[in-house]
């Protein structure tokens, strides 16, 4: 953390920590595969009875997110890759680079605020097959349909929205415009999972973590082909990954099926990542850096924008991102 006090400190949610700590690539110092083993055995992360299951992949992964957790001035020296985020032509806002919030009350920041985005509504995308057309298309959408919302603020005021009666006159201009069904109009997508921004952590709930972990493990082990596979081809079992590829495997695989093999290196990653990788780095964010606080002009190079409802209420110029 940086100690200069004229750079502003700014809060970040867990899912966008994540995203940022994907995009880096630590010095080689941080890239020894032994030195995570031992901090995992040593730590109690993972109990000293459990073998190392990650694959190389998966080792840098876990170490450059805990390295980072313990101290965030890596993100200076670090080979980082900017986010940037390609607009999927499915909203009608086009997706944006993650939020970093000034504001560590923010409701955006929070784990009980979802983020949804309204949807350019299939039945429309389905005309057009051309991608170009396709682009065109919706991007005249988005333009009637913000032309549309001025024209409610003028008439009805901003808060025109929260009444059912304009909704429906609304949807129906949508409606006749483009011919789809009103009721396809205001349907939204929650985009990402629920944020966790700012908490007060609990030693009991580090506990709780580690035991999940465990139980992780042992759940690894209860089945006879996820074992099997451990003790005949450990190589495989670290590569589960493989298992969501269309491709065939390469290497010996005998005397399993493709098919087979798949299916099992597929339960295997579920297992890794959702159960034991997930909740190590859960684990590393409340261990050492729980409010997920950086300088602002670090998290601004990599790719981060100010969040406009934190900009709103502060009365500052940036207020003048919003969109719907």
């Amino acid at each position: 953390m940086s100690d200069n006090s004229d750079i502003r400190q700014a809060y970040i949610t867990e899912a966008t920590f994540k995203k940022l700590t994907t995009k880096v690539e630590l010095p080689k110092e941080f890239q020894f595969k032994d030195t995570l083993i031992w901090e995992l055995s040593n730590g109690g992360e993972i109990g000293l009875d459990n073998p190392v299951i990650f694959s190389d992949v998966e080792i840098r992964e876990l170490l450059t997110f805990k390295a980072i957790c313990k101290d965030s001035n890596l993100f200076n020296i670090t080979v980082f890759k900017k986010i940037q985020v390609e607009d999927s032509y499915r909203y009608i806002s086009p997706e944006k680079n993650p939020c970093y919030h000034l504001d560590k009350d923010c409701e955006k920041l929070h784990a009980d605020y979802d983020s949804t985005a309204i949807k350019i509504p299939e039945v429309y995308k389905e005309r057009y097959s051309g991608e170009e057309e396709l682009k065109t298309k919706v991007n005249e959408y988005r333009v009637y349909f913000r032309t549309l919302i001025n024209e409610f603020n003028t008439k009805y005021g901003e808060d025109w929205i929260e009444k059912d009666e304009n909704k429906l006159r609304f949807a129906a201009r949508i409606s006749m415009r483009f011919n789809i069904p009103d009721t396809d109009v205001f349907e939204r997508d929650v985009i990402g999972a629920k944020n966790s921004g700012v908490h007060n952590w609990k030693n009991d709930e580090i506990v709780y973590i580690k035991e999940d972990i465990a139980a992780g493990f042992k759940s690894l082990w209860e089945d006879e082909g996820r074992r099997k596979i451990w003790l005949e081809k450990k190589w495989l079992f670290r590569q589960s990954w493989l298992g969501d590829k269309k491709e065939d495997i390469y290497g010996d695989i005998a005397p399993y099926s493709q098919e087979d093999v798949k299916r099992i290196l597929r339960g295997i990653h579920s297992i890794k990542r959702n159960s034991i990788i997930n909740q190590l780095k859960h684990l590393y964010h409340i261990q050492y850096c729980p409010e997920l606080k950086f300088d602002e002009e670090t998290l601004q190079k990599l790719g981060l924008r100010p969040c406009w409802n934190c900009a709103r209420f502060a009365g500052s110029g940036d207020a003048a991102i919003i969109q719907w």
